[in-house]
Protein backbone atom coordinates (compact mmCIF):
# COMPACT_ATOMS: atom_id res chain seq x y z
CA UNK A 1 0.00 0.00 0.00
CA UNK A 2 1.43 3.36 -0.98
CA UNK A 3 2.24 5.73 1.87
CA UNK A 4 0.52 9.02 0.98
CA UNK A 5 2.12 10.88 3.90
CA UNK A 6 4.76 11.52 1.25
CA UNK A 7 2.54 14.03 -0.59
CA UNK A 8 2.76 16.92 1.85
CA UNK A 9 6.53 16.89 1.58
CA UNK A 10 6.31 17.03 -2.21
CA UNK A 11 3.80 19.88 -2.21
CA UNK A 12 6.06 22.09 -0.12
CA UNK A 13 8.80 21.83 -2.73
CA UNK A 14 6.77 21.68 -5.92
CA UNK A 15 7.48 24.25 -8.60
CA UNK A 16 5.94 24.61 -12.03
CA UNK A 17 9.19 23.48 -13.68
CA UNK A 18 8.96 20.07 -12.01
CA UNK A 19 6.56 17.17 -12.00
CA UNK A 20 3.55 17.56 -9.74
CA UNK A 21 3.21 15.39 -6.66
CA UNK A 22 0.52 13.06 -8.12
CA UNK A 23 2.89 12.21 -11.00
CA UNK A 24 5.81 11.55 -8.68
CA UNK A 25 3.60 9.39 -6.51
CA UNK A 26 2.49 7.40 -9.54
CA UNK A 27 6.14 6.83 -10.48
CA UNK A 28 6.89 5.64 -6.95
CA UNK A 29 3.84 3.39 -6.96
CA UNK A 30 4.81 1.83 -10.30
CA UNK A 31 8.30 1.13 -8.95
CA UNK A 32 6.78 -0.48 -5.86
CA UNK A 33 4.68 -2.71 -8.11
CA UNK A 34 7.73 -3.65 -10.17
CA UNK A 35 9.61 -5.50 -7.44
CA UNK A 36 8.35 -9.06 -7.71
CA UNK A 37 10.72 -10.51 -10.33
CA UNK A 38 14.24 -9.15 -10.02
CA UNK A 39 16.67 -10.89 -12.39
CA UNK A 40 20.26 -11.43 -11.35
CA UNK A 41 23.09 -9.79 -13.27
CA UNK A 42 26.66 -10.89 -13.87
CA UNK A 43 27.90 -8.31 -11.34
CA UNK A 44 29.28 -9.64 -8.06
CA UNK A 45 26.90 -9.31 -5.12
CA UNK A 46 29.67 -7.57 -3.20
CA UNK A 47 29.82 -4.67 -5.67
CA UNK A 48 26.66 -3.28 -4.11
CA UNK A 49 28.38 -2.89 -0.75
CA UNK A 50 31.75 -1.80 -2.11
CA UNK A 51 29.84 1.06 -3.74
CA UNK A 52 28.07 1.75 -0.45
CA UNK A 53 31.42 2.06 1.32
CA UNK A 54 32.59 4.55 -1.33
CA UNK A 55 29.39 6.55 -0.86
CA UNK A 56 29.75 6.63 2.91
CA UNK A 57 33.32 7.87 2.59
CA UNK A 58 32.54 10.91 0.42
CA UNK A 59 28.79 11.51 0.51
CA UNK A 60 27.21 13.81 3.11
CA UNK A 61 24.38 12.57 5.29
CA UNK A 62 20.99 13.18 3.71
CA UNK A 63 19.51 13.15 7.20
CA UNK A 64 21.69 14.20 10.12
CA UNK A 65 21.63 11.60 12.92
CA UNK A 66 21.31 12.48 16.57
CA UNK A 67 24.98 11.77 17.31
CA UNK A 68 27.87 13.90 16.07
CA UNK A 69 29.15 13.19 12.57
CA UNK A 70 32.60 13.65 11.06
CA UNK A 71 33.42 16.35 8.54
CA UNK A 72 33.00 14.69 5.16
CA UNK A 73 35.13 15.73 2.20
CA UNK A 74 34.83 14.88 -1.49
CA UNK A 75 38.15 13.01 -1.40
CA UNK A 76 38.28 9.21 -1.40
CA UNK A 77 40.82 8.87 1.42
CA UNK A 78 39.01 6.35 3.65
CA UNK A 79 38.31 8.94 6.30
CA UNK A 80 35.34 6.69 7.13
CA UNK A 81 37.97 4.20 8.30
CA UNK A 82 40.76 6.42 9.65
CA UNK A 83 38.96 9.56 10.82
CA UNK A 84 40.08 10.33 14.34
CA UNK A 85 42.31 7.22 14.37
CA UNK A 86 39.79 5.53 16.65
CA UNK A 87 40.63 2.27 18.42
CA UNK A 88 44.25 2.09 17.23
CA UNK A 89 46.52 0.04 19.49
CA UNK A 90 50.12 -0.64 18.50
CA UNK A 91 49.40 0.76 15.02
CA UNK A 92 46.54 -1.74 14.54
CA UNK A 93 42.76 -1.43 14.53
CA UNK A 94 41.07 -3.16 17.44
CA UNK A 95 38.35 -5.53 16.29
CA UNK A 96 36.22 -8.29 17.79
CA UNK A 97 36.72 -11.74 16.27
CA UNK A 98 33.68 -13.75 15.22
CA UNK A 99 33.53 -17.32 13.91
CA UNK A 100 30.92 -19.78 12.72
CA UNK A 101 31.56 -23.31 11.52
CA UNK A 102 35.21 -22.63 10.88
CA UNK A 103 34.72 -19.34 9.01
CA UNK A 104 36.47 -16.45 10.76
CA UNK A 105 35.70 -12.76 10.53
CA UNK A 106 35.45 -9.55 12.51
CA UNK A 107 33.03 -7.09 14.06
CA UNK A 108 33.91 -3.51 14.95
CA UNK A 109 34.59 -2.39 18.51
CA UNK A 110 31.40 -1.27 20.25
CA UNK A 111 30.38 0.48 23.46
CA UNK A 112 28.17 -1.06 26.12
CA UNK A 113 25.03 -0.07 24.22
CA UNK A 114 26.26 -1.75 21.03
CA UNK A 115 27.09 1.52 19.25
CA UNK A 116 29.92 1.03 16.76
CA UNK A 117 33.04 3.00 17.74
CA UNK A 118 33.97 3.93 14.19
CA UNK A 119 34.21 7.31 12.42
CA UNK A 120 31.33 6.60 10.01
CA UNK A 121 28.23 5.18 11.65
CA UNK A 122 26.53 4.53 8.31
CA UNK A 123 29.02 1.68 7.95
CA UNK A 124 27.09 -0.06 10.71
CA UNK A 125 23.72 0.12 8.99
CA UNK A 126 23.81 -3.57 8.07
CA UNK A 127 25.98 -6.60 8.76
CA UNK A 128 27.48 -6.70 5.26
CA UNK A 129 28.79 -3.13 5.08
CA UNK A 130 29.98 -3.38 8.69
CA UNK A 131 32.04 -6.47 7.92
CA UNK A 132 33.39 -4.83 4.74
CA UNK A 133 34.51 -1.93 6.93
CA UNK A 134 36.24 -4.52 9.15
CA UNK A 135 37.80 -6.15 6.09
CA UNK A 136 39.68 -2.93 5.27
CA UNK A 137 40.64 -2.49 8.92
CA UNK A 138 42.10 -5.99 8.77
CA UNK A 139 43.82 -5.20 5.46
CA UNK A 140 45.62 -2.39 7.28
CA UNK A 141 46.46 -4.66 10.23
CA UNK A 142 47.99 -7.30 7.98
CA UNK A 143 50.40 -4.70 6.62
CA UNK A 144 51.73 -4.17 10.15
CA UNK A 145 52.59 -7.87 10.41
CA UNK A 146 55.18 -10.00 8.63
CA UNK A 147 56.27 -9.96 5.86
CA UNK A 148 55.47 -6.24 5.49
CA UNK A 149 56.31 -4.74 8.89
CA UNK A 150 54.91 -1.33 7.92
CA UNK A 151 54.45 1.38 10.51
CA UNK A 152 51.01 2.93 10.95
CA UNK A 153 51.36 5.71 8.36
CA UNK A 154 52.83 3.40 5.72
CA UNK A 155 50.10 0.83 6.28
CA UNK A 156 47.48 3.58 6.11
CA UNK A 157 48.87 4.96 2.83
CA UNK A 158 49.02 1.53 1.21
CA UNK A 159 45.49 0.69 2.38
CA UNK A 160 44.09 3.93 0.92
CA UNK A 161 46.00 3.53 -2.35
CA UNK A 162 44.89 -0.10 -2.61
CA UNK A 163 41.27 0.96 -2.07
CA UNK A 164 41.59 3.61 -4.81
CA UNK A 165 43.17 1.06 -7.15
CA UNK A 166 40.43 -1.52 -6.55
CA UNK A 167 37.80 1.21 -7.03
CA UNK A 168 39.16 1.90 -10.51
CA UNK A 169 40.38 -1.50 -11.68
CA UNK A 170 37.55 -3.62 -10.27
CA UNK A 171 34.52 -1.54 -9.31
CA UNK A 172 34.46 1.11 -12.05
CA UNK A 173 35.92 -1.07 -14.79
CA UNK A 174 33.08 -3.57 -14.34
CA UNK A 175 30.38 -1.00 -13.70
CA UNK A 176 30.84 1.86 -16.17
CA UNK A 177 30.05 1.94 -19.86
CA UNK A 178 33.39 0.79 -21.42
CA UNK A 179 33.73 3.87 -23.62
CA UNK A 180 33.20 6.24 -20.68
CA UNK A 181 35.65 4.28 -18.52
CA UNK A 182 38.22 4.68 -21.29
CA UNK A 183 37.56 8.42 -21.55
CA UNK A 184 38.10 9.04 -17.84
CA UNK A 185 40.75 6.48 -16.91
CA UNK A 186 42.74 5.73 -20.07
CA UNK A 187 43.11 9.22 -21.54
CA UNK A 188 45.47 12.06 -20.64
CA UNK A 189 42.89 14.84 -20.27
CA UNK A 190 39.69 14.64 -18.23
CA UNK A 191 36.66 16.21 -19.98
CA UNK A 192 35.20 19.25 -18.24
CA UNK A 193 31.45 19.01 -17.88
CA UNK A 194 29.37 22.19 -18.34
CA UNK A 195 28.20 22.21 -14.72
CA UNK A 196 29.37 23.93 -11.55
CA UNK A 197 31.25 21.71 -9.07
CA UNK A 198 28.34 21.76 -6.63
CA UNK A 199 25.95 20.68 -9.41
CA UNK A 200 28.13 17.74 -10.36
CA UNK A 201 28.23 16.64 -6.74
CA UNK A 202 24.47 17.01 -6.41
CA UNK A 203 23.89 14.85 -9.50
CA UNK A 204 26.22 12.22 -8.04
CA UNK A 205 25.04 12.15 -4.43
CA UNK A 206 21.32 12.66 -4.95
CA UNK A 207 20.69 10.50 -8.03
CA UNK A 208 23.50 8.89 -10.01
CA UNK A 209 25.25 6.97 -7.23
CA UNK A 210 21.95 5.71 -5.86
CA UNK A 211 21.80 3.19 -8.73
CA UNK A 212 23.05 0.53 -6.29
CA UNK A 213 19.68 0.32 -4.56
CA UNK A 214 18.40 -1.63 -7.56
CA UNK A 215 21.24 -4.17 -7.15
CA UNK A 216 20.29 -5.25 -3.62
CA UNK A 217 19.07 -8.83 -3.31
CA UNK A 218 16.22 -10.16 -1.19
CA UNK A 219 18.63 -12.47 0.60
CA UNK A 220 22.29 -13.47 0.67
CA UNK A 221 24.27 -16.65 1.17
CA UNK A 222 26.88 -15.42 3.64
CA UNK A 223 29.01 -18.55 3.30
CA UNK A 224 29.30 -21.44 0.90
CA UNK A 225 26.92 -24.37 1.39
CA UNK A 226 24.72 -22.29 3.69
CA UNK A 227 21.09 -21.21 3.22
CA UNK A 228 20.47 -17.59 2.29
CA UNK A 229 19.75 -15.06 5.01
CA UNK A 230 16.91 -12.54 4.41
CA UNK A 231 18.09 -8.97 3.86
CA UNK A 232 15.87 -7.69 6.66
CA UNK A 233 17.73 -9.93 9.15
CA UNK A 234 21.00 -8.22 8.21
CA UNK A 235 19.79 -4.70 9.07
CA UNK A 236 20.77 -4.77 12.74
CA UNK A 237 22.39 -1.40 13.34
CA UNK A 238 24.04 -0.79 16.74
CA UNK A 239 24.11 -4.46 17.65
CA UNK A 240 26.92 -6.95 17.82
CA UNK A 241 27.16 -9.00 14.65
CA UNK A 242 25.97 -12.52 15.34
CA UNK A 243 28.59 -15.20 14.83
CA UNK A 244 26.27 -17.00 12.42
CA UNK A 245 26.30 -13.89 10.20
CA UNK A 246 30.06 -14.03 9.62
CA UNK A 247 30.78 -13.54 5.92
CA UNK A 248 32.97 -15.64 3.66
CA UNK A 249 33.97 -12.93 1.20
CA UNK A 250 34.49 -15.28 -1.71
CA UNK A 251 30.68 -15.67 -1.78
CA UNK A 252 30.38 -11.95 -2.53
CA UNK A 253 33.33 -11.40 -4.84
CA UNK A 254 34.18 -13.67 -7.76
CA UNK A 255 31.62 -16.38 -6.98
CA UNK A 256 28.26 -17.18 -8.57
CA UNK A 257 26.24 -15.07 -6.11
CA UNK A 258 25.36 -12.04 -8.17
CA UNK A 259 23.77 -8.66 -7.63
CA UNK A 260 20.41 -7.81 -9.15
CA UNK A 261 20.40 -5.94 -12.44
CA UNK A 262 20.59 -2.17 -12.60
CA UNK A 263 17.06 -1.38 -13.70
CA UNK A 264 13.71 -0.06 -12.55
CA UNK A 265 12.96 -2.94 -10.19
CA UNK A 266 13.85 -3.18 -6.52
CA UNK A 267 13.86 -6.33 -4.45
CA UNK A 268 10.80 -6.84 -2.27
CA UNK A 269 12.92 -6.62 0.87
CA UNK A 270 14.67 -3.41 -0.19
CA UNK A 271 11.40 -1.71 -1.02
CA UNK A 272 10.04 -2.53 2.45
CA UNK A 273 12.97 -1.21 4.48
CA UNK A 274 12.36 2.29 5.77
CA UNK A 275 14.90 5.06 6.30
CA UNK A 276 14.81 8.43 8.10
CA UNK A 277 13.75 11.36 5.94
CA UNK A 278 14.71 15.03 6.22
CA UNK A 279 11.79 15.63 8.57
CA UNK A 280 12.52 12.49 10.65
CA UNK A 281 9.72 10.44 9.10
CA UNK A 282 10.57 6.87 8.20
CA UNK A 283 10.11 6.51 4.45
CA UNK A 284 10.80 3.84 1.87
CA UNK A 285 13.94 3.98 -0.20
CA UNK A 286 12.05 4.81 -3.40
CA UNK A 287 10.54 7.89 -1.77
CA UNK A 288 13.88 8.84 -0.23
CA UNK A 289 15.55 8.81 -3.65
CA UNK A 290 12.74 10.78 -5.28
CA UNK A 291 12.88 13.35 -2.48
CA UNK A 292 16.67 13.67 -2.74
CA UNK A 293 16.43 14.73 -6.37
CA UNK A 294 13.43 16.95 -5.78
CA UNK A 295 14.98 18.64 -2.77
CA UNK A 296 17.97 19.69 -4.88
CA UNK A 297 15.76 20.54 -7.87
CA UNK A 298 17.83 18.36 -10.16
CA UNK A 299 17.12 18.61 -13.88
CA UNK A 300 15.86 15.57 -15.72
CA UNK A 301 18.28 13.11 -17.26
CA UNK A 302 17.15 14.19 -20.72
CA UNK A 303 18.00 17.84 -20.02
CA UNK A 304 21.41 16.96 -18.61
CA UNK A 305 22.17 15.01 -21.79
CA UNK A 306 20.97 17.99 -23.82
CA UNK A 307 23.27 20.34 -21.87
CA UNK A 308 26.30 18.09 -22.32
CA UNK A 309 25.64 17.70 -26.03
CA UNK A 310 25.37 21.47 -26.46
CA UNK A 311 29.18 21.42 -26.25
CA UNK A 312 30.40 20.09 -29.60
CA UNK A 313 33.68 18.78 -28.19
CA UNK A 314 31.89 16.83 -25.43
CA UNK A 315 29.37 15.49 -27.93
CA UNK A 316 32.26 14.07 -29.98
CA UNK A 317 34.05 12.68 -26.92
CA UNK A 318 31.10 10.98 -25.23
CA UNK A 319 28.91 10.04 -28.22
CA UNK A 320 26.00 10.41 -25.84
CA UNK A 321 22.48 9.98 -27.15
CA UNK A 322 19.32 10.79 -25.16
CA UNK A 323 16.80 8.06 -24.46
CA UNK A 324 13.60 8.47 -26.44
CA UNK A 325 11.33 5.70 -25.20
CA UNK A 326 9.56 6.05 -21.84
CA UNK A 327 9.90 2.93 -19.67
CA UNK A 328 6.97 0.61 -20.22
CA UNK A 329 6.49 0.56 -16.44
CA UNK A 330 5.47 4.24 -16.60
CA UNK A 331 3.20 4.14 -19.62
CA UNK A 332 -0.15 5.71 -18.88
CA UNK A 333 1.16 8.26 -16.37
CA UNK A 334 -0.14 11.59 -17.60
CA UNK A 335 2.32 14.52 -17.79
CA UNK A 336 5.30 12.12 -17.73
CA UNK A 337 7.59 11.86 -20.73
CA UNK A 338 11.28 11.31 -21.46
CA UNK A 339 11.94 15.05 -21.24
CA UNK A 340 10.91 15.25 -17.56
CA UNK A 341 11.69 11.73 -16.31
CA UNK A 342 13.53 12.22 -12.96
CA UNK A 343 17.28 11.72 -13.11
CA UNK A 344 17.45 8.67 -10.81
CA UNK A 345 14.86 6.76 -12.83
CA UNK A 346 16.45 7.93 -16.10
CA UNK A 347 19.80 6.43 -15.04
CA UNK A 348 18.22 3.10 -14.08
CA UNK A 349 16.25 3.01 -17.34
CA UNK A 350 19.37 3.87 -19.33
CA UNK A 351 21.31 0.99 -17.77
CA UNK A 352 18.48 -1.43 -18.49
CA UNK A 353 18.01 -0.40 -22.11
CA UNK A 354 21.65 0.09 -23.19
CA UNK A 355 23.39 -2.68 -21.24
CA UNK A 356 20.52 -4.95 -20.14
CA UNK A 357 21.16 -3.91 -16.55
CA UNK A 358 24.68 -5.34 -16.55
CA UNK A 359 26.36 -1.91 -16.51
CA UNK A 360 25.48 1.73 -16.25
CA UNK A 361 24.63 3.59 -19.44
CA UNK A 362 26.66 6.53 -20.67
CA UNK A 363 25.01 9.33 -18.71
CA UNK A 364 25.12 7.43 -15.41
CA UNK A 365 28.73 6.50 -16.14
CA UNK A 366 29.71 10.09 -16.92
CA UNK A 367 28.17 11.53 -13.75
CA UNK A 368 29.84 8.88 -11.58
CA UNK A 369 33.23 8.78 -13.33
CA UNK A 370 33.48 12.58 -13.23
CA UNK A 371 33.11 12.77 -9.45
CA UNK A 372 35.12 9.66 -8.56
CA UNK A 373 37.96 10.71 -10.86
CA UNK A 374 38.29 13.91 -8.81
CA UNK A 375 37.71 12.08 -5.52
CA UNK A 376 40.70 9.84 -6.19
CA UNK A 377 42.89 12.53 -7.78
CA UNK A 378 43.51 14.29 -4.46
CA UNK A 379 46.38 16.50 -3.36
CA UNK A 380 46.75 14.57 -0.11
CA UNK A 381 47.28 11.05 -1.49
CA UNK A 382 46.43 9.52 -4.84
CA UNK A 383 47.12 6.54 -7.06
CA UNK A 384 47.13 9.01 -9.99
CA UNK A 385 50.27 10.48 -11.55
CA UNK A 386 50.25 14.19 -12.41
CA UNK A 387 46.45 14.29 -12.50
CA UNK A 388 46.05 11.23 -14.75
CA UNK A 389 45.41 7.60 -13.95
CA UNK A 390 48.25 5.43 -15.27
CA UNK A 391 47.99 1.75 -14.38
CA UNK A 392 51.73 1.19 -14.80
CA UNK A 393 52.42 3.94 -12.28
CA UNK A 394 49.79 2.50 -9.93
CA UNK A 395 51.37 -0.95 -10.09
CA UNK A 396 54.74 0.54 -9.25
CA UNK A 397 53.29 2.43 -6.27
CA UNK A 398 51.67 -0.78 -4.98
CA UNK A 399 54.63 -3.07 -5.72
CA UNK A 400 55.16 -3.90 -2.02
CA UNK A 401 51.60 -5.23 -1.62
CA UNK A 402 50.97 -6.71 -5.07
CA UNK A 403 50.94 -10.23 -3.58
CA UNK A 404 47.71 -9.24 -1.78
CA UNK A 405 46.07 -7.61 -4.80
CA UNK A 406 47.12 -8.87 -8.21
CA UNK A 407 47.10 -11.94 -10.41
CA UNK A 408 49.86 -12.84 -12.85
CA UNK A 409 48.40 -10.42 -15.41
CA UNK A 410 48.43 -7.51 -12.92
CA UNK A 411 44.65 -7.45 -12.62
CA UNK A 412 42.78 -7.38 -9.31
CA UNK A 413 42.78 -10.91 -7.92
CA UNK A 414 39.60 -11.23 -5.89
CA UNK A 415 40.67 -14.55 -4.39
CA UNK A 416 43.85 -13.01 -2.98
CA UNK A 417 42.29 -9.72 -1.96
CA UNK A 418 39.36 -11.20 -0.06
CA UNK A 419 41.25 -13.84 1.85
CA UNK A 420 40.95 -13.14 5.57
CA UNK A 421 43.97 -14.17 7.63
Amino acid sequence: MLDFSFTHKIKKMWKNDYLSDPVLLQIAEKLMENNNTVPSSNLDAGMTYFGQMIAHDIAPHTTLPEHAVRNISNELLLDSLYGGNQNIVNDRFEMRSIEWQGVKGFDVVRDEQGQALIPEHRNDINDIICQLHCFWQNFHNQLIEAPYHFDFENAKCHTILSFQFVTIEYFLKNLLDPHIFDVYFNQQVKPELPFKPEQRLDYFHNSAFRFGHSMVRNSYALRRFQPEVPLTSLFTSSQKIKDRHVIQWHRFFGDNQKANKIDLSLSDAMSRIRFPSDNSEMIRIIYKNMLAGLNKQLPSGYNIVKKINSDEALRDIFQLMPLTQLPKEFEGIEELNMQNLPLWTYILHEAATTHNGERLGKLGSILIADVLHDAINTKALTIFKNGTYDKRHALNVLSEVKDKLLDEHNNVDLQKLFTVN
